[in-house]
């Protein structure tokens, strides 16, 4: 399960998380380009607050994933879920992420 430790990691090795007030052109949440090393949520199709700060923990796992484990893309019900089991047990994760990269 991510933790503080694995997000200081991201955070070193130049993970981005962006929120963009434009929609993805397929519709999609968020997405993390490995390219960039940019973790994007896209406002528009998010639903709740709830939501908005599950995306950006979704987006989070995928950048671990891809940064520190090198793994690109995987599945994305376990991303999902391991985003969600963050949300509800290691809220105090979702809350340093947003207070490192200064999301309201």
């Amino acid at each position: 399960m991510l933790t503080i430790k694995q997000v200081v990691k991201l955070y070193e090795n130049g993970f981005e998380i962006r929120i963009r007030k434009k929609p993805h052109p397929n519709g999609a949440k968020g997405e993390f380009d490995p390219s960039t090393l940019e973790g994007v949520v896209f406002l528009p199709a998010i639903e709740s607050p709830e939501d908005k700060d599950i995306t950006i923990l979704h987006e989070t796992v995928h950048g671990r994933n891809g940064i520190l484990d090198g793994t690109i893309g995987g599945n994305e019900r376990m991303v999902e879920r391991e985003a969600k089991a963050v949300y509800y047990k290691r809220h105090y994760v979702l809350e340093f992420l947003k207070w490192l990269y200064k999301i309201r």
